[in-house]
């Protein structure tokens, strides 16, 4: 399937892949190959105009095929869940803070992420997911808000996401989302001692931690995005 919709992409009409995949019979299978299109087309493509479209077109056939699975309630959340992870990834690609080279993006696909981070926030909650999913949500949605220079809803985003991580059990991504919550103080105020302090001091705990080195490369690389 992912063949056939990788070559009417090709073909520089867009909609002619949507068709195809809309065409098939198993919605669920759809939505999954929507995932790995988005990753094909991010990794090896690097072509966010696509990655874009079939994306939100990936989100709206997981959740449309969800609200007509009738009483097959367990089909449904798996097609809410799979439209979940489309939405996430879609966010992720989209976010300028990861400075991935040869990803240019402009506002308004960075706003299309934004977007996408809210949706993947919704269902995680409205699918009951366990605490480490909602936390890496609301990682994601405060790391659009600071792209949009919502800093201090990215602040309250930040500190939700770090309480889920504490719930969790997972100290190295309570650090980071504490980490970026210091970040948005920065980014408010460059010269907040306090703000500072707090930021160096969690990178100094980070480093004790599992992925310790790769998330104080996530700060680090984050300030100087949208510190600039």
């Amino acid at each position: 399937m992912i063949d056939e919709a990788m070559e009417y992409l090709s073909s520089g009409d867009s909609f002619l892949a949507i068709e195809y995949l809309g065409r098939q019979t198993d919605a669920l299978a759809v939505v999954k190959t929507y995932d790995k299109l988005l990753k094909q087309l991010y990794y090896e493509k690097r072509d966010i105009t696509a990655v874009i479209r079939m994306g939100r077109a990936g989100i709206q056939h997981g959740l449309t095929s969800a609200a007509t699975a009738g009483n097959d309630t367990a089909l449904a959340k798996g097609l809410k869940d799979r439209a979940r992870t489309v939405a996430y990834n879609l966010a992720s690609y989209t976010w300028p803070g990861w400075d991935e080279p040869g990803i240019k993006l402009d506002p308004s696909q960075i706003a299309q992420g934004l977007d996408a981070a809210a949706v993947a926030v919704r269902l995680s909650a409205e699918l009951g997911q366990d605490a480490l999913h909602q936390s890496r949500g609301y990682w994601m949605l405060a790391a659009h808000q600071v792209a949009a220079g919502d800093l201090p809803g990215a602040a309250g985003n930040f500190k939700n996401a770090a309480e889920l991580a504490r719930t969790a059990q997972a100290p190295g991504e309570a650090l980071l989302s504490e980490g970026f919550a210091a970040l948005t103080g920065l980014l408010a105020s460059p010269n907040d001692a306090a703000a500072e302090a707090r930021f160096v001091d969690v990178k100094r705990r980070l480093a004790n931690e599992k992925d310790g080195r790769f998330f104080i490369e996530q700060l680090d690389t984050a300030r100087r995005v949208f510190g600039k």
